[in-house]
């Protein structure tokens, strides 16, 4: 009896951890994920930009420049697939960030237009 507790358990574990971790992602949760690492990539390039200016007195702007102009882009192709959404998850994912890019906008005192 013990042995056949511990096997349902086993089983529902690893039912848990491939639906949250390994299976695929739907359509709409892929589309929300690329725009997170677009978002992810220029948000590091905007700091390291930054830093770069800070440390070595060389003007890096044209990088900062580059990399808000990036993150304004992923904000509006948010803002367009966002109303298009169904799932759940989807809907979620693209509202944590849509609140993420708020976040560092207004952190960084990036003019939102």
């Amino acid at each position: 009896m013990r042995a056949l507790i511990v096997i349902a358990i086993l089983a529902l574990a690893g039912y848990l951890i491939y639906t949250n971790f390994y299976a695929p992602l739907s359509e709409e949760e892929q589309i929300i994920k690329d725009l997170e690492q677009r978002f992810h990539r220029s948000a590091r390039a905007f700091t390291g930009s930054a830093r770069m200016t800070s440390g070595s007195g060389i003007d890096m702007m044209s990088g900062a420049e580059n990399a808000v102009r990036n993150i304004k882009k992923v904000k509006r192709e948010l803002t367009n697939v966002k109303p298009d959404l169904t799932e759940e998850k989807a809907i979620e994912r693209a509202e944590k960030l849509k609140e993420e890019i708020q976040e560092f906008m207004q952190k960084n005192d990036i003019a939102d237009n």
